[in-house]
């Protein structure tokens, strides 16, 4: 009875006289493994994003990121509904209807003849305007102040705000609505509208509380049920 060599030969006579290992003539049967991690794509991301906010907190990596410009959007459509509201309470006193507003911006996609003293079905259109424009100013602001870590900025942060707001009732009402939709620089009441943006400007001035306070849910550690969920793993075999 020969042995099997454990070392490869020299000679190809010699390797032709040995008889070869089982292995190397016939295939080995392998069992695969596939190991499957359930962890959403939402968490991965946020854990990402986590990580993003606390290299920017530690000043490693540039301070502009998403959630200023979600923290801004947030000021913004904020300020506007209370703006919206402002304008309502004014025209109840004026005696008309609190849907005059939002017609009179309406009219800027439909006829003149909706501007009315009453609700119509357009009149969201108008409302939907306002968040809108002064939403998306709102996210500018937010990208400019980030977390409002300048040097003596976070205490005249209002008073930036109130007169951010009336550089855009002045840029509004005097070079772009008078352009795009006059009816609204002539019918529109104009101390109610200074007032209505520098209370949009005041309520604009949070948004680095709102980027601070979103930095704070996201740099907070994770509850015991999502790191389970997070580094739970299935085996399946096949």
């Amino acid at each position: 009875m020969r042995r099997t060599p454990l070392s490869a030969r020299l000679v190809a006579s010699q390797k032709r006289s040995r008889p070869m290992p089982l292995g190397l003539t016939a295939p080995i049967p392998v069992t695969t493994t596939l190991r499957f991690n359930p962890e959403p794509l939402c968490l991965s991301l946020l854990a990402q994003y986590r990580l993003e906010v606390m290299f920017a907190a530690n000043g490693s990596r540039p301070g502009l990121s998403l959630r200023h410009a979600l923290a801004g959007l947030q000021a913004g459509v904020l300020g506007a509904l209370v703006m919206l509201v402002f304008l309502m309470i004014g025209s109840r006193w004026d005696g008309r209807s609190i849907w005059a507003i939002p017609n009179l911006f309406a009219t800027t996609f439909f006829r003149n003849d909706i501007y009315r003293n009453e609700l119509v079905r357009s009149s969201w259109t108008g409302v939907a305007l306002l968040v809108a424009i002064y939403g998306m100013l709102g996210i500018l602001w937010g990208c400019v102040w980030r977390d409002g870590e300048r040097k003596g900025a976070r205490r005249w942060l209002t008073l930036y705000g109130a007169l951010t707001g009336l550089a855009v009732y002045f840029l509004f009402f005097h070079f772009i609505w008078i352009r795009v939709n006059g009816l609204i620089t002539l019918y529109g009441p104009n101390r109610q509208l200074i007032v209505g943006h520098v209370l949009w400007g005041m309520v604009l001035a949070r948004s680095p509380r709102y980027a601070r306070r979103i930095a704070e849910r996201l740099t907070a550690p994770v509850s015991d049920a999502s790191e389970v969920a997070a580094h739970t793993g299935e085996v399946i075999n096949s």
